[in-house]
């Protein structure tokens, strides 16, 4: 209850009211969620009724997990106790009293209800929607789900490039003329590409539909110069113009230096006026009036005249207002000339755009109706369309109102528009109704770290606003953590208060609940404890000459770039600082009562390896923290994402199936015969080497491996090739996680690693070799009905983004290592010890 003192309770958990909670990390948002279900079930509604959703999968499990721990937990308790944690839920003494009886026995019925509480992530409700959506509907069923949509993309793109149409492949040229190839690809596969805003593109061309008008009219609208005509062109073709730039020639001809500066183009564009060249000679008095940067801006010196100049127009008795005025009246046109012909050129560039961009997205459609899949962008939109259109829109409307009566939605931050739209649709159908659902939604704008998927932290505010007009919905805001010691809540309010975060960035100080137990012995430890790792100098790394030989300062390791190795300096100094805690510092713990199991005493005790969480913002340079941490002998645990197929042991296993595939393959072949897998020693490599280069008729290694006899290692590679050709035959009719199987047996794969790697790689080599064997059968079911296909689609998987590949194996007991995950506020390197599951009191 105390950490809870600042909300006000009894309204936030009320069923009856809709509700949005803005709170900061550690104040209990998941708590306010779970307890908010349970004041939903005791009021006596049906657990289908309930609509509870996250953003991941994981988030959903230890939701629901902490709902039926609390219920199941309540079916021991004692009566006050019970009453105590109702009070605790918002419920008055008397309220409590009377729903003694049913808190009791409401896991058993949640249990024995046929129908579960809907606990699902945005996508996985999605899914269930578009599956059940009649066939009328237009939605597809029997279809996948892929959560790979970049290798999915590269898929159905395979054939696009040699088959594009040749009007698209007209636009295409053009965009690589004015972009160049990489920034043209950007634009067409970057954040803002139509491949990625493929629900925003749908709807705003629907829009254009709507209207009658097609998109380019629609960007015309935007650009309001489009219409007119090229007001430079107008000016030189006026009859006054050849007189008016002849005089401000003669006038910057006896000027100063500054004013001769354009003479050169301005006598080239009256040769250019002259011979009717009008093209010529507008492009050429641009430097005349305009600077010379990448966006040409009026001269300084437009509206005025030099001394020179003043004392030359004197002399010939010409008015100094009026050169002034002709002067201004050129820069104009040129000022209004390069506005125009940016706006030409950026309708041409987005008309490219949309045609190439449309004829992609609709190939792509094609594909994947081939292939009946579709990725999590696909359930968006099918919804989203679906629940928009006049014609299913009642259909939608009529089967969620007859199911969901209450809204929960967790880390509200992390929404994307389209989700909020589909949200805001069916709310919004309701009307005046009072039948609407109560909307419960928690988060917090400053924790938005799924931006990457179009999260945008401003729909909390636009959606509070939708609720508080509509449903009359409060807001309770809470600005106080449980889980952080003062002074590391002292570090995050001066962080976000200092001069470099801007003044439109809303933060309200934060205050804390977190308070260390009265342990006199260890005072000085109560206020907690934050510091800095001092910043690692930009390692510059050595710019060869573009004349140079490519390979004149090559890297011996891919590792070794400068930003790798500061990153590894990184996690040296950070392995430093966790070993001078371990060694220096106390934790904060609980300990079992021994004289009553039931309580639970508070204890200070030396730092432990699994107390530590290391959170960074990005995975990318994952792989050099642990490293640091493996050489200081810290064990660790790391999620790390998409690094099992860039280990060396599971490259060496892909080579290996290489060869049962393809034995011609020298590269691969080669892998495995220095690899842990054999072993051959650098005279062995050189006797293959050399006999393939003899004029012996060995056309490649294997050759040379399965049918030399007469050298030294005849016996040596001959058990080798053996062995491969007994696997080959294996790989002929067996799937490829039994191949796989009965080579890591017959072959003795994991001691042959174990014995050859460092004590402190040891473990995770081996869960890396189980993980590969786990990857085999999981891929597509194990259905590959060839190696080369399992081949094929680990090379496709290598491709594809690091979240969209397998992860390492899994080592238990270690020191978690993450990168950014929810509640956290973001930061370049955010390291913390964790002590028990209520309090942090550590570093930050």
């Amino acid at each position: 209850m105390s950490a809870q003192q600042s909300l006000h309770i009894s309204i936030v958990c009320d069923p009856q009211r809709s509700v949005v909670v803005s709170a900061c990390a550690g104040s209990g948002k998941t708590w306010l969620l779970v307890a908010r279900l349970v004041r939903i079930l005791l009021s006596g509604e049906s657990p289908r009724s309930i609509l509870a959703l996250t953003f991941t999968r994981k988030a959903a499990q230890e939701m629901r997990e902490r709902l039926y721990q609390l219920l199941q937990s309540w079916t021991t308790f004692s009566d006050p106790e019970i009453i105590k944690a109702l009070m605790e839920r918002g419920l008055d003494a008397e309220a409590a009293q009377t729903q003694l009886q049913a808190a009791r026995t409401l896991y058993p019925r949640l249990l024995s209800n046929p129908h579960t509480v809907s606990i699902d992530t945005f996508h996985g409700w999605f899914g269930r929607l578009l599956a059940g959506a009649p066939v009328s509907m237009g939605a597809q069923s029997g279809f996948t789900l892929r959560e790979d949509a970049k290798r999915l993309q590269e898929e159905c793109l395979e054939d696009w490039w040699a088959s594009m149409p040749s009007d698209i492949l007209r636009q295409y040229e053009y965009l690589i003329d004015q972009l160049g190839s990489a920034q043209a690809n950007q634009f067409l596969f970057g954040t803002n590409g139509l491949v990625q805003q493929k629900g925003a593109w749908v709807f705003f061309k629907k829009a254009c539909e709507a209207r009658g008008e097609c998109v380019t009219q629609a960007l015309r609208k935007c650009c309001n110069t489009l219409s007119q005509p090229n007001p430079l062109l107008t000016k030189l073709q006026e009859s006054t113009a050849s007189l008016e730039l002849r005089m401000l020639h003669d006038a910057f001809s006896n000027g100063g230096v500054r004013d001769q500066q354009g003479l050169t183009e301005l006598s080239a564009a009256l040769d250019a006026l002259e011979q009717q060249q009008f093209d010529k000679a507008l492009h050429l008095l641009i430097p005349v009036f305009m600077t010379r940067d990448e966006l040409p801006r009026s001269r300084k010196d437009n509206d005025a005249a030099s001394k020179a100049i003043q004392t030359y127009l004197e002399g010939q008795n010409y008015d100094l207002n009026r050169f002034i005025a002709i002067r201004l009246a050129w820069a104009s046109a040129c000022e209004q000339f390069v506005e125009w012909q940016s706006q030409q050129q950026a309708l041409a560039l987005n008309q490219a755009w949309f045609s190439i961009g449309t004829a992609m997205l609709e190939h792509i459609e094609r594909a994947k109706e081939r292939m009946r899949v579709r990725d999590f962008d696909d359930l968006e939109l099918g919804v989203a369309q679906m629940i928009s259109d006049p014609h299913v829109a009642a259909y939608w409307q009529a089967r969620l109102d007859a199911r969901y009566r209450h809204i929960l939605i967790d880390e509200f931050q992390d929404t994307n528009p389209l989700q909020w739209q589909i949200l805001r649709a069916w709310l919004a159908a309701y009307g005046e109704d009072h039948q609407k659902p109560k909307v419960f939604i928690v988060g917090d704008p400053k924790q938005s770290i799924y931006r990457f998927r179009r999260a945008d932290p401003r729909l909390f505010t636009a959606a509070t606003h939708f609720l508080q007009k509509h449903d009359q919905a409060h807001l309770e805001q809470q600005n106080t953590t449980r889980r952080n010691a003062p002074a590391i809540v002292e570090a995050v309010n001066r962080i976000f208060t200092s001069d470099q975060i801007p003044k439109a960035y809303r933060f309200q100080i934060q205050k804390t609940l977190w308070h260390a137990p009265d342990i006199p012995s260890h005072a000085n430890l109560a206020h907690g404890e934050a510091c800095r790792l001092p910043l690692i100098p930009i390692i510059d790394e050595p710019q060869a000459n573009a004349r140079d030989n490519a390979l004149a300062l090559p890297h011996l390791d891919r590792r070794e770039t400068g930003a790798k190795q500061q990153r590894l300096l990184e996690g040296q100094r950070l392995a430093q600082l966790i070993d001078t805690v371990m060694r220096t510092r106390l934790v904060l713990d609980e300990e079992v009562d021994p004289s009553n199991h039931q309580q639970r005493n508070h204890v200070w005790r030396p730092a432990r390896p699994g107390d530590f969480l290391v959170l960074v913002k990005r995975r990318q340079y994952l792989p050099e923290y642990e490293e640091a941490l493996r050489h200081a002998n810290l064990l660790f645990e790391s999620p790390r994402l998409g690094g099992l197929l860039e280990t060396l042991e599971v490259d060496d296993l892909i080579a290996l199936l290489t060869i049962l595939s393809n034995p011609n393959h020298d590269l691969a072949l080669a892998q495995i015969l220095r690899s842990p897998l054999y072993g051959m020693n650098e005279a062995q490599m050189q006797m293959l080497s050399e006999l393939v280069q003899s004029n012996r008729g060995y056309r490649n290694w294997w050759e040379v491996l399965s049918h030399a006899n007469d050298h030294p290692y005849a016996y040596v590679f001959l058990g080798i090739a053996q062995q491969l050709m007994a696997w080959m035959e294996l790989a002929k009719h067996l799937p490829v996680h039994d191949l796989l199987d009965h080579v890591y047996y017959s072959g003795d794969i994991r001691c042959k690693y174990a014995s050859v790697c460092q004590a402190r790689d040891r473990d995770q080599v081996l869960a890396n070799l189980d993980a590969f064997l786990e990857l085999a059968l999981n891929l597509d079911g194990g259905r590959y009905p060839s190696l080369g296909r399992f081949i094929s689609q680990l090379k496709q998987m290598r491709r594809g983004d690091q979240d969209e590949t397998p992860d390492e194996g899994e080592m238990r007991g270690e020191v978690p290592l993450d990168d950014e995950g929810d509640d956290v506020d973001e930061g370049d390197l955010i390291w913390t010890p964790t002590q028990s599951p209520t309090a942090n009191n550590g570093f930050a």
